[in-house]
């Protein structure tokens, strides 16, 4: 619960370093920014699609020989999964 009408950082337990790297986002370059979106991304289709590489690739239509090209430029593993 809150302790006035306000939700504050406090109540949302987003106190102390957290809050400060809200406040004052990192500062990447396109192509350091393009590679966490491009990890996360294949990694998040992998975890939809329970490591199965196909149909990972096909829910985020590329080829498969593309997203093994991907997992390997990002150290992917299917695995683990």
């Amino acid at each position: 619960m809150t302790r006035g009408p306000y939700i504050t950082a406090d109540d949302l337990n987003l106190s102390g370093s957290k809050q400060q790297s809200l406040e004052q986002p990192e500062r990447l370059t396109l192509k350091e920014a393009r590679a966490r979106f491009e990890s996360q991304y294949l990694r998040e289709a992998l975890r939809r699609s329970k490591g199965n590489i196909t149909h990972a690739a096909e829910e985020i239509c590329i080829t498969r020989s593309t997203f093994y090209s991907l997992m390997s430029k990002y150290g992917v593993d299917a695995e683990e999964y």
